[in-house]
């Protein structure tokens, strides 16, 4: 038995397809924290947090040392 869609139901599985891809970066971004996840995403965003990142990891190296 053969299946027909018409073009308005590929148009809605299309949309739908494109929501579900949406959903799942959303959700990638929240359980990781992160804005951009990749260069892909926003290449100057991504580097830039990068950098951010490492220096953090600097300081709080430097304030353990304090620390101690």
């Amino acid at each position: 038995m053969a299946v027909s869609l018409t073009n308005g139901m590929k148009n809605a599985l299309s949309s739908l397809n494109d929501i579900q891809e949406n959903i799942q970066a959303t959700n990638k971004r929240l359980a990781t924290g992160k804005k951009v996840n990749s260069a892909l995403d926003n290449a100057l965003n991504f580097f830039m947090a990068g950098s951010f990142s490492g220096r953090a990891k600097g300081l709080s190296a430097i304030q353990d040392n304090i620390g101690l």
